[in-house]
């Protein structure tokens, strides 16, 4: 009869062991590694839908009503715009006639140039505050800002819905808009770091940069006399003048998100 000693019994199981061991820990990590994807998936999913539906208080897909263009003949000369407000409804230039406005081009993601230029719109807002004057900021990636969107980045700067509007729409129509009413370079997310002055009949009277001191007091100087002037009653929507020919072109601002 052939005996096996215990020491021969346990060099024999310990690899088995060491194995089983292995193979548990293998598993666990796994394991882990599985619960982690599946929470960085789900916080995808959820950040990509916030974004999506933005934060104002409701859900669903986005109504893209707001991208259709205008009726425009083809060839004819841009005089006025219809665009969407943050609120949904239609704005239509016509109905500015008869106060003044500044306006100006700007993106909702933009990290920096955007956010600076708003706030130099939010002290002019504050500063005319009462008065007649409007303040338009018009988007240039209107296919990520929806009024939803616009809704939320408006708070960020307590603009009142009265007196500062945040209008989107069609893309051509909104570079139409840009090049032939206020003579500024436009494409998604390009636009001029200007702040455009129009009169109460809807005339452009200048460009403003606003990152140059100088050219605010002067802003607020024209602002002033904008509104000092009296409205001339129009039979045709005013024709846009162009900058005049000794004022330097607005060099474009290309803020690209990071």
């Amino acid at each position: 009869m052939a005996f096996i000693s215990t020491t021969n019994m346990a060099a024999a199981r310990r690899p088995h062991i060491t194995n089983l061991l292995m193979n548990r820990a293998v598993a666990f990590w796994i394991a882990v590694l599985m619960f982690m994807a599946g929470l960085t998936a789900l916080a995808l999913a959820f950040r990509n839908n916030r974004d999506r539906i933005g934060e104002a208080g409701h859900s669903g897909p986005v109504d893209l009503s707001y991208l259709q263009s205008p009726d425009v003949k083809p060839g004819e000369w841009l005089k006025e715009f219809t665009l969407t407000e943050r609120s949904g409804q239609k704005v239509s230039s016509r109905e500015l006639l008869g106060k003044p406005y500044i306006a100006s081009f700007f993106y909702t993601s933009c990290p920096t140039e955007c956010l600076q230029q708003n706030a130099k719109m939010q002290e002019l807002a504050n500063e005319f505050k009462g008065t007649d004057f409007v303040f338009l900021s018009i988007t240039c990636d209107p296919e990520s800002d929806h009024p939803a969107r616009l809704r939320e980045y408006a708070d960020k700067f307590h603009a009142d819905p009265k007196q500062w509007l945040f209008l989107t729409g069609d893309q051509d129509y909104l570079k139409r808009v840009a090049s032939e009413m206020y003579f500024v370079p436009f494409e998604v997310k390009f636009h001029a770091a200007r702040f455009i002055a129009v009169d109460r009949n809807g005339v452009l009277r200048k460009h403003f940069a606003w990152q140059q001191p100088a050219q605010m007091t002067e802003l607020r100087k024209v602002m002033k006399e904008l509104l000092a002037e009296e409205a001339k009653p129009l039979e045709e929507p005013p024709q846009p003048m162009p900058p005049p020919s000794d004022e330097p072109q607005p060099a474009p601002s290309a803020d690209e998100e990071e």
